[in-house]
């Protein structure tokens, strides 16, 4: 294409059959995870809804996008970030960065004007409003009652208890981290905990192998990246963990920690993003200085303090399991839980 400004007339025609659903007012995102559906946000409200959009259709979206903005996009280089006339923001990702034969587009639209504080006040946001205070949320004391009772629980009734406070951590939206030597199970298991997220969570996963295909989760973006930047697209874990940022998710399930990208998963969760994900350490508290190095590796955390960045560790990471393989079998060691850690440190 000769000029930028001739994919225009196209894009607008590519982006047609998902027209209808900007005449609502009240629609926010139209998020694709695959061909011939669509998922749409209103506020907390999630629909899905089938849509005559195909393979081809999706990717003429990017690369027509891409064009109008003058960028590559490619196998190569597979992530999209652009507006789009009318301040549509569009983010997209191609194979080999998602599983072929898909394409994920997420395209959020701007407010058509800004609020007066009366309208904000008006759609009800002050009534659950309560004053700040020091000390535990009522779930946070709720979650260390299930860790203390876990922790003092007796032998046949252990599973269980320790079952349960997982069970409630993953569904109070906490972040976990797993960890362990190679081969002690924390992928296992970090299934088994994705697995208690909500059905209608959106889900982004970031892996070098498709090791979460199995999950139900209508609603989840699979991104990868390949190990030792050896493959076809020139992407690292933590440029998909940026890019899953802007893709409208709500939980970022990271297979593996190893470096920079530590930094980034930890910008999510302070964005408000829960999520689980797994490192290699040797206790569950070896945890914070590992991550705090691995932090170092993204240029904005590498004049940071290793003693600072561990104090933000402490204060991002709610759930910390270690695993171990004693006598051949996977077995967990032992739970930090940081609401518990606070409780105990209170005068």
């Amino acid at each position: 294409m000769s000029h930028p400004h001739e994919a225009l007339p196209l894009l607008e025609d590519a982006l047609a059959p998902l027209a209808g659903f900007w005449a609502d007012p009240a629609v926010e995102d139209i998020l694709m995870d695959r061909p011939g559906e669509v998922f749409v946000r209103r506020g907390a409200e999630k629909t899905r809804h089938k849509v005559p959009v195909d393979l081809v259709d999706m990717q003429g979206i990017v690369h027509l996008a891409a064009a109008l903005k003058k960028q590559n996009v490619g196998r190569a280089h597979p992530l999209l970030s652009c507006d789009l006339p009318g301040g549509v923001r569009l983010q997209a990702v191609l194979p080999p960065a998602v599983n072929e034969g898909t394409v994920a587009l997420a395209i959020r639209r701007p407010k058509d004007h800004a609020p007066t504080l009366d309208e904000i006040g008006a759609g009800g946001i002050f009534e659950g409003v309560r004053p700040s205070a020091a000390g535990p949320s009522e779930e946070d004391r709720r979650l260390v009652g299930l860790y203390r009772a876990a922790a003092a629980a007796a032998a046949e009734a252990r599973t269980e208890a320790w079952m349960a406070f997982l069970r409630a951590t993953v569904r109070a939206e906490r972040t976990h981290i797993l960890c362990g030597q190679v081969g002690t199970g924390k992928t296992h298991f970090s299934m088994g905990l994705a697995n208690e997220i909500p059905l209608t969570a959106r889900l982004c996963t970031i892996q070098d192998a498709d090791e979460w295909a199995a999950l139900p989760h209508p609603d989840r973006v699979d991104l990868f990246y390949s190990k030792g930047g050896q493959g076809e697209a020139q992407v690292s874990p933590n440029d998909l963990v940026e890019a899953s940022l802007r893709l409208s998710m709500k939980w970022l399930l990271l297979q593996e920690l190893r470096g920079a990208e530590a930094f980034s998963f930890m910008r999510a969760r302070r964005s408000g993003h829960p999520g689980i994900t797994t490192c290699h350490a040797d206790s569950a508290r070896d945890v914070f200085p590992t991550l705090a190095l691995m932090v170092k590796q993204h240029p904005a955390g590498a004049d940071i303090d290793l003693a600072s960045i561990e104090a933000t560790l402490r204060g991002l990471i709610d759930v910390v399991v270690h695993f171990h393989r004693p006598d051949g079998r996977f077995a967990v060691s032992e739970v930090w839980f940081r609401a518990a850690e606070d409780a105990e440190a209170a005068p």
